[in-house]
């Protein structure tokens, strides 16, 4: 068994230095309102999560937090994607079972296809040391 994602404290403070400081106020006030209000907030939430698709959620966030999208989806989907061939690679086998959220999916399937010369899943791509 392989944890295949990025460490979260990587992903959140790549997430926090790629925001604009407009972004990290709106984190910042969903923050407090959700402390003090966490019930009509959970509430709200939970209507969200069962009244609109996945597609339209990331839509959302996208819109209200672009900042986020690189390092919380494109980023991760690459390291994910790298973490299989590496496991494929290690243990020298056909097959590995990944188990992959759904907002992330086809993102990785895409990457791990696109990675046809060897040299877009390398460390050195995914840890960001090309740059």
């Amino acid at each position: 068994v392989v944890l295949g994602d990025r460490p979260i404290e990587v992903t959140l403070r790549r997430c926090w230095a790629s925001m604009s400081a407009t972004e990290r106020l709106k984190i910042v006030l969903a923050a407090i309102t959700t402390a003090v209000r966490k019930d009509k907030v959970y509430a709200a939430a939970l209507d969200t999560m069962e009244t609109q698709s996945l597609d339209s959620i990331l839509t959302q966030v996208t819109r209200l937090l672009p900042g986020l999208i690189t390092p919380l989806f494109a980023e991760r989907d690459r390291y994910m994607a790298w973490t299989l061939k590496r496991s494929k690679a290690v243990s020298n086998t056909e097959r590995v079972v990944g188990v992959v959220g759904e907002a992330h999916l086809s993102a990785v399937v895409r990457e791990i296809e696109r990675d046809y010369l060897d040299k877009h899943l390398s460390f050195k791509s995914v840890a960001r040391l090309d740059d």
